[in-house]
């Protein structure tokens, strides 16, 4: 027995070993409702499309009406498009896995969507019909299933060589899919479970799959292997992605200041605030590992109002020694709406907006096109327009005269390639005299050696910012400082 999907006459894989003969294959067409080849009866089933090839040795009405039976809840169980499994038949496979040696993996088209945009549904369609055929080839006997959109799981016993076999069935999925019009690439990620180590159950295992499929995305990386790390790094942004909106309530988020030094008057003449926190299970958690969070969840514009009303409190407690405060602003909250907030807060706290500047990090300076009016006005207004992380991005030289930047703020990187040049440090003088010519100061960031000072003094850079001096700091400490000397 076997199933032929009518549109492309592409066998779907029965539990049997029946093959069924080619001329069943040449005699179906979409309009056929029954047709008899070599005395094989063909049904059309469902509105899927989906035909039901009975082999001639079926004769009784009994046996066929209990091999229908079989087959029909054998279909229910099947995505219509890649001929594999559904996820909830996937799931429901109780096999135990405990004492076996097997792989499980789950891999993800990150193209598909933009396919289908570019070439329409069919194309996309094709792809996915595509991607169940060579899984079929992959499994080696075993299971696969379609599981989301975009996604597949598939078993298989553990390989000899985890290396090579990731290798030959990357490059086999990877390959391109010949669509109607021609061939388009297939971008895909792999992550792989190995059971019994990573898991006992199916379920456990494809959800460990799943998780290094993530964790390779994340890292630019075609595959990738599931280790504790990843199940740790799972756990930590779930309690993350749960605890972001209480962390505003709870008094767990603070904001830290790291102090500029001004080169010439060798004295901090400005400090960026910067957020922190401290989760009472997770304890200090780097802004790097839970700033995505806040912007999946929204919350980047009440995290930004947060730093800004913070930082505007404690500045008022410095009349004697006044600093000019820097607080980053993501592009996306570059608006007329949000620029009002920022203007009316400064004014209600009277606090004046020329000791304020706003940095904008460089690789995000093309989502701000259509904002170059309102960051004149804002510069108007008194504030300072800063680029931030300078030298990671690809911005035009256009561009950044367009917005007219009062600072460029060197990216560390730049500094520490530059440290590593021989005292050749050709990059940087280059960004300085660009700035020169534009009008900026110029801050170079991540300064941490008494070299890398000594190298952007003598190229002429009017501030430094970096654990040299001093670490981002509790205002408490910043204030300490400053009253120091």
């Amino acid at each position: 027995m076997a199933l032929i999907n009518g549109d492309s006459q592409t066998v779907l894989y029965a539990p049997d070993d029946l093959t069924v003969p080619a001329a069943v294959l040449n005699g179906l067409s979409r309009a056929q409702q029954q047709v008899r080849v070599r005395h094989w009866e063909c049904y059309r089933l469902l509105a899927d499309n989906l035909w039901l090839a009975l082999p001639p040795s079926l004769t009784a009405a009994g046996d066929e009406i209990h091999f229908l039976k079989n087959q029909l809840n054998w279909i229910e169980g099947r995505d219509a498009l890649s001929g594999l499994m559904t996820r909830s038949a996937w799931y429901s496979d109780r096999a135990d896995m405990a004492n076996e040696h097997y792989l499980v993996a789950y891999v993800r088209i990150t193209n598909l969507s933009k396919i289908t945009e570019q070439f329409g549904t069919r194309s996309g369609d094709i792809v996915l019909q595509t991607m169940g055929g060579r899984l079929a080839l992959l499994c080696d006997g075993q299971s696969a299933a379609r599981v989301g959109n975009d996604a597949f799981h598939w078993r298989t016993p553990l390989p000899g060589d985890l290396t090579e076999w990731f290798d030959t069935a990357y490059s086999l999925l990877a390959q391109p899919a010949h669509l109607e019009f021609g061939t388009s690439e297939i971008e895909c990620t792999l992550g792989v479970a190995l059971g019994p180590e990573h898991g006992k159950t199916i379920e456990v295992l494809s959800q460990h799959a799943e998780m290094a499929c993530i964790s390779a995305e994340k890292r630019g990386l075609p595959y990738l292997v599931f280790d504790r790390a990843i199940a740790e790094s799972n756990r930590r942004q779930a309690i993350i992605a749960r605890s972001c909106e209480h962390a505003f309530t709870r008094g767990e988020l603070e904001v830290h200041y790291q102090p500029q030094i001004d080169l010439s008057a060798q004295r901090p003449l400005s400090a960026e605030a910067l957020i922190r926190w401290t989760h009472p299970e997770l304890g200090s958690i780097s802004p790097l590992e839970f700033l995505p969070t806040f912007e999946r969840h929204g919350l980047i514009e009440r995290l930004t109002e947060f730093v800004l009303e913070t930082g505007i409190r404690d500045w008022q407690t410095l009349d004697m020694h006044p600093l000019n405060l820097s607080i980053n602003l993501p592009p996306h909250l570059v608006t007329e709406s949000f620029c009002e907030k920022i203007v009316k807060r400064c004014a209600s706290h009277d606090f004046p907006c020329s000791s304020l500047t706003l940095e904008l990090t460089e690789q995000r300076l093309p989502q701000l096109a259509g904002a170059i009016s309102l960051l004149r006005s804002m510069q108007q207004h008194g504030f300072r327009i800063a680029i931030d992380d300078f030298g990671v991005g690809q911005s035009s030289l256009a561009r950044i005269g367009q917005i007219q930047f009062d600072e460029l703020k060197i990216d560390r990187s730049l500094v520490i390639v530059s440290e590593a040049a021989n005292n050749q440090p050709t990059v940087i003088k280059s960004i300085v005299s660009l700035a020169r010519a534009l009008n900026m100061k110029v801050v170079a960031e991540g300064v941490e050696t008494q070299q890398q000072l000594d190298m952007l003094n003598e190229i002429g850079c009017d501030r430094i910012q970096g654990y040299l001096f001093a670490r981002p700091m509790p205002f408490c400490e910043l204030r300490t400082l400053l009253q120091a000397g």
